[in-house]
């Protein structure tokens, strides 16, 4: 945390010895600012700078920090029910085991910031920045990520139940030269989530909860779903080629026209699963159970099924 200068600390005791709940915080006053435990509740924050500030143990339930700066302040165990952070500067900020339940964070900046173990369900990220953030063990159920950026973000064992990542960018880039690295997801719950249209490929969802989850039209390509739990879920018109999909439980799961080119089932349950008009090319589907698999229209070249269990005869060229 920054330094302050005697001046500077009287200048803030001064100003928040007298700080009544509603009153507007003079930007200038709160650089490096030592306001543990302070209530906050429904304050007037917007556009205050408080950078660097110790807000741990703060109390912001319902407080307006529109546009307010808060780059590397620690919110550690912060409650910030129902506030507004939207268009607030995050960047390496600590919200760890923070309270911001339905808290507002739309097109936020929270780089690199530490989300973990925090309570967030509820809150709104769309078109927030998270690249880089980590949010290990975050519990974000029915949180709106639609069209975030959460590139390298780290999720892993986070809950994102019911969670909406409609058009999120979570996965690399084929541009040729270095790119960010795709979000780590292992463990994570997106049991009836939404991620349709989203930026997936190369994310890891090892041990991941995916069942009923939405994926349609998304990138999955050298996404890795080994041991996934996927029963119900959608990947209609979603791009999975070179994914990995080992062990994977994905029972009346909908790869309706989807692009599975050299995908590894091996292991996988795929029982009831609808391939209807898929593109399948040089897929392994070796020790994998097939039982009432639907593929009419279904494009297979030279696959590879040893040891399934009740291959369909629409599988043509199998190995």
């Amino acid at each position: 945390m920054n330094k302050l200068s005697f001046r500077s600390l009287l200048r803030v005791g001064l100003f928040v010895g007298l700080l009544l709940p509603s009153a507007a915080i003079a930007a200038e006053n709160l650089v490096g600012a030592d306001l543990r435990g302070k209530d906050f509740s429904g304050a007037d924050l917007q556009g205050a700078n408080l950078v660097g500030a110790n807000l741990t143990g703060a109390n912001l339930t319902g407080a307006n920090l529109k546009g307010a700066d808060l780059r590397e302040a620690y919110l550690r165990g912060a409650r910030g029910v129902s506030a507004d952070f939207s268009n607030a500067n995050l960047g390496n900020s600590d919200l760890t085991r923070g309270k911001f339940q339905n808290a507002n964070f739309e097109g936020a900046n929270l780089t690199l910031a530490t989300v973990e173990a925090a309570n967030l369900s509820g809150a709104k990220f769309k078109r927030a920045f998270l690249a880089g953030a980590s949010l290990f063990k975050a519990n974000l159920s029915a949180a709106d990520f639609e069209s975030a950026t959460l590139v390298d973000a780290n999720l892993t064992q986070a809950d994102l139940r019911g969670a909406n990542l409609k058009n999120a960018d979570l996965g690399n880039r084929e541009l040729g030269y270095l790119v960010p690295a795709a979000a780590r997801m292992k463990g994570v719950d997106l049991t009836n989530a939404n991620l349709e249209g989203a930026n997936l490929m190369g994310v890891d969802l090892r041990d991941a909860i995916l069942t009923g989850a939405n994926f349609a039209r998304s990138n999955l390509g050298h996404a890795d779903l080994t041991w996934a739990r996927a029963a119900g879920a959608n990947f209609s018109q979603a791009k999975l080629p070179w994914a990995l999909a080992y062990g994977a439980v994905m029972t009346k799961t909908n790869f309706k026209n989807a692009n599975l080119t050299s995908v590894q089932f091996s292991g996988a349950d795929l029982s009831g699963a609808n391939f209807d008009g898929a593109n399948i090319e040089r897929a392994d589907f070796s020790q994998s159970t097939l039982t009432g698999v639907s593929a009419t229209g279904t494009k297979f070249d030279r696959v590879f099924t040893a040891a399934a269990k009740n291959i369909p005869t629409t599988i043509a060229g199998g190995e």
